[in-house]
């Protein structure tokens, strides 16, 4: 089952300011190898990369609006939105972003990419009770790596 998760439930209202706390940089070893430049790329009919050399972050474009898959670690989003713009779309072009997971490297730039759109996060029923609370579930099998 999918939950749709509120905008207000992941972040308080605002515009992205340079000290942005839903911007602020989380695993700074691990990001500098997965954030590898990567330019934003076609993959076939409407589907793009627009994340990084180590992070995966997709986009889709439908007749109803363009669809983000995951949205990588916070520091990410800046430049995944430049991605979007070197695509010809806007940010704002973007109405749904599905979580694939709630781990830190796949949804830490969630809320603020949400902020950005406008548009709803899906996930599952659990990862979204794990996104609601804004933290890592003790239940995960890989928490004690992440």
């Amino acid at each position: 089952m999918l939950l749709g998760i509120s905008l207000a439930g992941m972040l308080l209202a605002g515009a992205a300011a340079p000290d942005d706390p839903l911007l602020r940089p989380i695993a700074p070893d691990h990001a500098r190898q997965w954030l590898t430049p990567q330019a934003p790329a076609r993959l076939y009919g409407g589907t793009y990369l627009v994340g990084f050399g180590g992070l995966s972050v997709a986009l889709i474009r439908t007749r109803a609006g363009l669809i983000l898959i995951d949205g990588a670690v916070p520091q990410a989003v800046p430049d995944i939105e430049a991605h979007i713009r070197a695509l010809g779309f806007s940010i704002r072009d973007v109405k749904l972003i599905l979580s694939t997971e709630p781990h830190y490297d796949h949804a830490g730039g969630l809320a603020a990419l949400a902020r950005d759109s406008g548009a709803q996060v899906v996930a599952s029923a659990p990862a979204a009770a794990v996104l609601r609370q804004g933290g890592g579930d003790p239940d995960d099998p890989q928490a004690a790596w992440l």
